[in-house]
């Protein structure tokens, strides 16, 4: 049942034995996660992306996840951003808020614009897993070669 709801979204048979293998008990979640995932614009290859990447997704109910998007939402990340931060980076899903709000924090206080704020972490969403140190560190080293903020905004955001 769920196992071929899961072939006719795009799952190779491969990916759900090794889901499967560790998230039996779990997957009648997948349903439900594809279908909301999809009414926030992800589709099924993302979908797919995240589910491999994450495999632990599938224990985290619906409502869990669209109070985290709500979270999101509240600290300025319109829909767009929060998408695209989940396709880049599914483990936003499961860090807790206080994890969230402090790295915004940390970006606060080096006097970064809530718009700049936004920009960096949808462009960059593997900074939330980032020691809170090591970004101060950061940008401490920054600073103290006189790089203006725009400057940092630019090397944070450039592509590699």
């Amino acid at each position: 049942m769920i196992e071929e709801y899961m072939l006719d979204i795009g799952f190779t048979t491969k990916d759900i034995n090794n889901i499967t293998n560790i998230y039996s008990t779990n997957l009648y979640n997948i349903k439900t996660l594809h279908k909301y995932f999809s009414t926030l614009g992800i589709t099924n290859k993302d979908f797919i992306k995240i589910i491999n990447t994450i495999p632990s997704i599938i224990s985290i109910s619906t409502e869990n996840i669209k109070t985290r998007i709500n979270y999101l939402k509240k600290l300025g990340f319109n829909k767009l951003d929060i998408v695209s931060i989940i396709i880049k980076y599914p483990y936003i899903l499961e860090i807790v808020d206080d994890k969230i709000k402090n790295k915004i924090t940390i970006l606060e206080k080096y006097l970064f614009t809530k718009e700049n704020i936004i920009k960096i972490l949808t462009n960059n969403p593997k900074i939330f897993s980032f020691d809170n140190n090591y970004i101060e560190d950061k940008f401490k080293f920054l600073n103290n070669l006189y790089y203006s903020n725009k400057d940092i905004i630019n090397i944070i955001n450039k592509k590699h």
